[in-house]
């Protein structure tokens, strides 16, 4: 056997990433939609209109699950149109998300400049933000304030510039999670001297660096602390003089050190000279001799693990008559990995709240730009803040592309733990399975790569080394104490059921997948990658309007509310996690939500669920208490009045009274002696802020039935050879 269909983990990485920032999308615009339209008036604001702009971006999501869509075997002009209806959709989201925040502001108006369209909407997808981790960019153009003012957006923040107006811009920070978020939100700006202010005046830990990607422009890094489901208001003003005398701190302009060049190295000594980066929770040292990472010593555990990171390439056959070929379905190397480079330049940018480690990687010695980077980020935390997640991880972001043909890119971490080539990866984000490396007698390399939806670690008895991924990646482990993840394929081959089907890889683009890297004790480890794989949601930062049309008025409002505004959700365990369920508004009076397609899962709210076949009232009163022991959907009317059911000779229609709910325990069963308890959970409790709770309905899992009409197969463990 020469084929493994491995290959498809990693094809068409860029497409992979922009899938999943779409259903991150889609998960914090239903939520906002949702509490903005129960919670509040929306004078502005068409219901009927904004479920639209979610339906359609929900109709995208499912249509790229496909199993030639998401997997990247999809030919050039299926995946325009996949790109098309992705980016339509988003858009339309970024729209009504825009519109929400307007709607919600007292200084609402349409004057030219602060209408729909002129906020900056950006996920933040590897800070704790906005994920799911996962992280990486939304990047569009929006039209500023009177032609001015908000530019393209760059590839991990919200742009803005000074603009002619000197009293800056507000920008609103959005948490779509369930939970208090700490994170760190970039914006990128156009002046160095700036000031940031929360609604009250107060002045907000943040940080200035020159931008890695604009070189006239600033990343502008600012700390925040955000309840579920709420908000947080920013005023970022330019000070147009260094003379500029206004009594507020300005940021700290971080500090470059620039290191020279490195050639890579076929052998000799090194580790001679170290240079360490520091917070809380890790030292990395990275190693002069080199520019290469050496070891990080994890601080709660006092353990040092040795360490070292590089982009290497397995060289792909393209001649189908010759040796067995890549495509975008198999993985095929003509042989072991090898170093994609020859030198590498770093240099650290170090802050208050942010360090990064910036390691450019030149395929050859006379090459004028990097063809592979990483971008190291090491968050410090504040005194006072709740920075554990934020402390608790290295968040790399890879560079890698454009890449020559027939070459498959990976990114090898080597390391000191005695894993016996044993890895742990997930297959659908939730279950992870153990994968110990086997020796075949043909494509070894290949057949011991499996699928990371989001996570995999190695471990050996004393620590374990956990990778969190915002996006699908191939992974495998092909040394002890070595996990490699596939970055990136570019292939092209001579197959001529391959040229019929015009089924190629040839793809140049370049790629910005993004890691989190967790090192420490099985225990803090294990409790760790639970929560931040349900970051999925992310920060969302949107940029709105002028500050100086909000302040007076937002002060009186907030005063009354609160900066966070929360949904009060107060009676959920810190191990609970409240997902939406993003099931697709039935159009069709036969069909209910989910009928037709698979369960996405990860969902908060959504508004308006409607089941045409389902006849009956709702059952007066409400359930008090939920138990979270599995995942379990309800219906819930959060209303002032009685909530009545559909005609079945009547098309459904959305009532905006009722929430689909989801509610999933974040452990499984006996993975922690503490965490994995059942807990008990007070809808009327969690959610008092929606309404008064009325009735409650448990459903499936999909949404489709009501759990007491299930038809449930059963299945005999006891026999398993009289029982197939």
């Amino acid at each position: 056997m020469h084929h493994a269909w491995t290959g498809f983990y990693a094809s068409r990485s860029a497409f992979k990433a922009l899938a999943r920032r779409a259903s991150a999308l889609l998960y914090a615009g239903e939520s906002m939609f949702t509490r903005h339209v129960l919670l509040a008036p929306h004078p502005h604001l068409d219901p009927a209109w904004g479920l639209q702009q979610l339906q359609q971006l929900r109709w995208a999501v499912s249509e790229v699950q496909h199993h030639d869509a998401i997997t990247g075997t999809h030919v050039p002009t299926v995946g325009d149109m996949f790109v098309e209806h992705l980016s339509t959709g988003m858009q339309g989201v970024h729209t009504l998300m825009a519109s929400i925040i307007q709607d919600r502001s007292p200084a609402h108006s349409d004057e030219e400049g602060v209408g729909c369209q002129s906020p900056c909407v950006c996920l933040s997808f590897s800070l704790d933000s906005a994920g799911l981790l996962s992280p990486a960019s939304v990047s569009f153009v929006l039209r500023g304030t009177r032609g001015e003012g908000w530019v393209r957006s760059s590839s991990r923040a919200c742009s803005l510039s000074a603009g002619p107006d000197p009293g800056g811009r507000f920008v609103v920070v959005y948490n779509p999670l369930a939970w208090t978020v700490t994170t760190i939100i970039t914006l990128t700006v156009d002046f160095p001297s700036v000031s940031v202010t929360d609604v009250s005046g107060r002045p907000v830990p943040a940080q200035v660096q020159r931008s890695k990607e604009l070189p006239s422009a600033y990343d502008l890094h600012v700390l925040t602390t955000i309840p579920g489901l709420s908000y947080r208001h920013y005023s970022i003003r330019p000070r147009r003089s260094s003379q500029e005398d206004t009594g507020e701190p300005e940021p700290f302009v971080a500090k470059t050190t620039q290191f020279g060049g490195r050639l890579r190295r076929h052998g000799g000594q090194v580790g001679q000279s170290l240079v360490a980066v520091v917070n809380d929770c890790y030292i990395v040292f990275l190693d002069l001799d080199t520019n290469l990472m050496h070891s990080i010593w994890e601080r709660q555990s006092n353990r040092k693990v040795y360490m070292t990171q590089q982009f290497m390439e397995y060289h792909a056959n393209s001649d189908v008559w010759k040796l067995p070929v890549s495509d975008n379905y198999v993985f095929t190397p003509s042989g072991k990995a090898k170093p994609a480079w020859e030198a590498v330049r770093m240099e650290i940018v170090a802050g208050p709240l942010v360090t990064e480690i910036r390691q450019d990687f030149y395929r050859e010695l006379n090459d004028s730009e990097a063809t592979f980077a990483i971008y190291s980020r090491l968050a410090h935390r504040p005194q006072g803040s709740d920075g554990e997640l934020l402390c608790h991880r290295i968040e790399q972001e890879y560079w890698v592309g454009p890449l020559e043909l027939s070459r498959e890119a990976i990114l090898r971490t080597s390391t000191n733990l005695n894993t016996g080539q044993v890895l742990y990866s997930d297959n659908n984000g939730y279950q992870m399975q153990r994968r110990p490396y086997r020796k075949y007698k043909n494509n070894t390399n290949a057949r011991n790569y499996y699928p990371m939806v989001q996570s995999a670690f190695i471990q050996d008895r004393r620590s374990r080394l956990v990778l969190l991924s915002e996006q699908a990646h191939g992974v495998s482990s092909q040394g002890n104490g070595q996990v490699e993840v596939m970055l990136h394929r570019r292939l092209v081959n001579n197959d001529p059921a391959n040229i019929i089907a015009d089924l190629t890889l040839n793809d140049t683009s370049v790629v910005h997948p993004v890691l989190w890297l967790l090192l420490g004790p099985r225990n803090l480890t294990s409790g760790l990658r639970q929560r931040k794989k349900k970051l999925k949601g992310q920060v969302l930062g949107l940029g709105v309007g002028k500050a100086v049309e909000w302040k007076d008025e937002l002060d009186k409002k907030l005063g009354q509310e609160g900066d966070s505004a929360a949904l009060g959700l107060s009676g959920v365990d810190a191990h609970v996690h409240l997902f939406r369920n993003g099931q697709e508004l039935p159009s069709q009076p036969r069909l209910c939500p989910g009928a037709d397609s698979e369960d996405r899962g990860g969902r908060v709210w959504q508004l308006g669920w409607a089941c045409s076949f389902v006849s009956q009232q709702f059952l007066p009163g409400s359930r008090e208490g939920v138990a979270a022991e599995r995942n379990s959907t309800a219906v819930v009317s959060a209303t002032h009045g009685p909530v009545h059911g559909w005609d079945r000779n009547r098309e459904a229609k959305a009532d905006l009274r009722r929430v689909l709910l989801r509610l999933q325990h974040l452990y499984e069963v006996g993975q922690d002696p503490v965490l994995s308890q059942p807990v008990t959970v007070s809808l009327q409790s969690v959610l008092r802020g929606l309404g008064s709770v009325v009735s409650v309905e448990e459903r499936s899992l999909t949404g489709t039935w009501n759990v007491s009409e299930m038809y449930r197969w059963t299945w005999s463990t006891r026999n398993p050879h009289r029982h197939r």
